[in-house]
């Protein structure tokens, strides 16, 4: 499996490589670290948490039709989408959830998962001042850059939604998608100490 001779699927289906070149197993597509890692590395599908820890998410999108063997056009993904859920429950455990759809893709859709654990109960919502970047290499040639996603949106502080049309096949098209959340794990109040001064009591028995 190497970009130049562009092996894959006879039809339009995403991210279903097990071993592919720079990224590895690309069913797991969804990952997670933390912000202060500003390495290219670090990303986990499992990951402990802390209050107010930005986390920096990650969806990786490879489009494995081999137009070599059917074609531009019909290696060519249509309506192709990608959306990002954060759980909206407070809990110790958290999975947020993503998946990538197109319209003529088999399957319809895939989906990954990150899960995330805190010490104490906590919610999650994405940075909405934060960028969605994108990792590309433009019009599938030259190096690899780094551009604003002009196609995301947030419907709410727990869905991020991103629209690419047309996604062509081969390694050449693969990408990174990348946003940030941030962790809010609030403070249990703590609980009122009450004092009782002892009475000495004194029962005179008949």
């Amino acid at each position: 499996i190497t970009p130049t001779n562009c092996p894959g699927a006879n039809y339009v289906t995403f991210n279903s490589f097990t071993n592919a070149p720079n990224y590895g197993d690309e069913r797991a597509f969804f990952d997670a670290k933390n912000a202060n890692i500003t390495g290219s590395g670090g990303y986990q599908d499992q990951m402990n948490v802390y209050d107010g820890e930005q986390v920096v998410m990650r969806v990786y999108i490879h489009n494995n039709a081999n137009p070599n063997a059917i074609g531009f056009d019909a290696a060519t993904a249509h309506n192709t989408a990608m959306q990002v859920l954060l759980p909206t429950s407070d809990q110790t455990h958290l999975t947020a959830a993503a998946q990538i759809s197109a319209s003529n893709a088999n399957p319809a859709t895939v989906s990954d998962t990150v899960d995330l654990y805190g010490a104490s109960p906590f919610t999650m919502a994405f940075d909405r001042s934060a960028p969605v970047q994108v990792t590309y290499r433009p019009n599938g040639q030259g190096d690899y850059v780094t551009r604003n996603l002009p196609g995301a949106t947030f419907a709410n502080d727990q869905t991020l939604n991103a629209n690419f049309g047309d996604w062509h096949g081969c390694f050449n098209y693969a990408a990174l998608v990348t946003f940030t959340a941030t962790i809010h794990m609030p403070t249990p109040p703590q609980q009122p100490v009450y004092s009782c001064n002892l009475l000495n009591v004194t029962h005179d028995s008949d």
